[in-house]
């Protein structure tokens, strides 16, 4: 077995004296031994932890990090080990192996004492990005998304206000985390993105669970301390059909919220103020619970 078949194996040859002993034509024969191992050898003094000869020493990394290597070895063994807690990792500096997992193992992993390999350190309790600077977004980043969006307005015939609503900016987000996670190429653009039924089908999906959750929130304050409700009525033109919107505004956590909850067809024939207000209670109670109890503490505005 040599070291190319399986990265957790590495061969150490024999010592020289052993060597010139040896009648194999083909050379030494090599002793093999895994990870752990290679950390009881490490141990018990057999394997010492040497610079990099390869690295700079004064980077932050190779600084807690070194190789392992054997006395009678010219060559260090294919393994990164962690100064501090004695973690053993593959790392072969001649196949072109990086440091991101040792930087990780520093930020995330490293106990600090060898016999203390389970316990936590306060930061793993924490997500890594909170003790990273944001990285300033460079700026062939932004003029390849401000093409992207010039094109977009233009194709589809969107107002140029569209990409700085806050639905645009989720959807920007929601494709950038994806593609971070699964690495999607250009190519599976198209098939990532849902069919105009799937957004129309899951939209009544996204409102019916939506209002299940304003509910509670609307009764709860409407209760304690009121709030402002205003209507809106209007005529289409072509159809000649008569709509209604109707807005809430109230304080919650001394922050002002306005949740648009109605937005439909005006299906009573005569529009009187009786009518309006019953129409008005009967779409508060279903499907947000607001009763006509709880409407008397809210103040109703309109332009008449």
């Amino acid at each position: 077995m040599s070291s190319s078949d399986n990265d957790d194996i590495v061969s150490v040859s024999e010592p020289k004296s052993q060597q010139k002993k040896s009648q194999q034509p083909k050379g030494p024969k090599a002793a093999v031994f895994s990870p752990e191992e290679a950390k009881k050898l490490l141990l018990d003094g057999t394997l010492q932890i040497v610079n990099n000869p390869a690295a700079k020493t004064d980077t932050a990394v190779w600084k807690k990090f070194g190789l392992l290597k054997a006395d009678d070895c010219d060559k260090c063994l294919p393994y990164a080990v962690c100064r501090n807690c004695k973690k053993i990792y593959t790392y072969k500096s001649s196949h072109g192996s990086g440091t991101s997992t040792l930087k990780y193992h520093l930020q995330e992993n490293c106990t600090g004492e060898a016999s203390k390999e389970g316990q936590k350190r306060v930061t793993q309790f924490f997500q890594p990005a909170a003790f990273k600077e944001k990285k300033p977004v460079p700026t062939s980043a932004k003029m390849e998304l401000s093409k992207a969006c010039v094109a977009f307005t233009a194709k589809d015939l969107r107002a140029f206000n569209t990409v700085a609503g806050d639905g645009f900016i989720e959807i920007i987000c929601a494709a950038v985390s994806i593609g971070r996670r699964f690495d999607f190429s250009l190519e599976l653009s198209s098939e990532l993105i849902p069919h105009r039924t799937t957004v129309s089908q899951r939209l009544g999906e996204t409102a019916k669970d939506v209002r299940s959750l304003l509910g509670p929130e609307l009764v709860s304050v409407f209760s304690e301390y009121g709030g402002g409700i205003t209507l809106d009525g209007w005529k289409e033109v072509r159809s000649q059909t008569d709509y209604i919107g109707l807005t809430v505004h109230y304080y919650l956590d001394w922050k002002l919220q306005e949740r648009c909850l109605l937005m439909t067809e005006y299906d009573r024939e005569i529009k009187t103020g009786e009518n309006i207000r019953e129409f008005v209670e009967a779409n508060l109670k279903n499907p947000y619970g607001v009763t006509e109890t709880l409407c008397h503490n809210a103040l109703f505005v309109t332009d008449g």
